[in-house]
């Protein structure tokens, strides 16, 4: 319950909230060379380096800042995934319209930004069509054992937990 409030609070603190629950294993994840998308902001603090693959799994959104993107998501969840080329697979879906709503699932995919010698900031980039879309995703603050994460963006435009 404690790590939750502090969650909640550290949340609060940046201007929004998000957080998700993992299940993974121990390891590395090489870097894939991309340039950094933040120079235009300021220098947010982040979970520093982090274990990669213990992100990866199974996540639920319980709260996060309101955005124009997700404004009538509910049920949030994100299932990472380590590919072979070090790549990570980010598989979404929320319940529309609340949650009974239909289901909507969306697929991208990240990297870590070897850029930024930090392995808690990663890129997010969607490709469907003409939509080629890069955006930073950085894992803000995580607990010792990887059971939540605040994620967000240098700009604090979006922020989950």
């Amino acid at each position: 319950m404690k790590s939750v409030v502090l969650a909640i609070t550290g949340l609060l603190i940046l201007g929004s909230v998000s957080s998700n629950v993992l299940r993974g294993n121990s390891g590395e994840v090489q870097f894939i060379d991309e340039s950094s998308l933040t120079n235009s902001y300021p220098d947010l603090p982040t979970a520093g380096n982090i274990t990669v693959t213990k992100v990866m799994g199974h996540w639920f959104s319980f709260a996060s800042l309101p955005n124009a993107i997700e404004t009538f998501c509910h049920c949030t969840q994100t299932v990472y995934t380590l590919r072979d080329d070090n790549t990570i697979s980010f598989d979404e879906s929320c319940r529309f319209f609340g949650p009974w709503g239909p289901s909507i699932h969306s697929q991208s995919k990240g990297y870590v930004n070897p850029k930024l010698g930090d392995t808690s900031k990663w890129i997010n980039e969607v490709d469907k069509g003409p939509l080629h879309v890069k955006a930073d995703y950085w894992i803000l603050r995580i607990d010792e054992d990887y059971k939540w994460m605040l994620v967000g963006q240098p700009s604090s435009c979006l922020l989950y937990t």
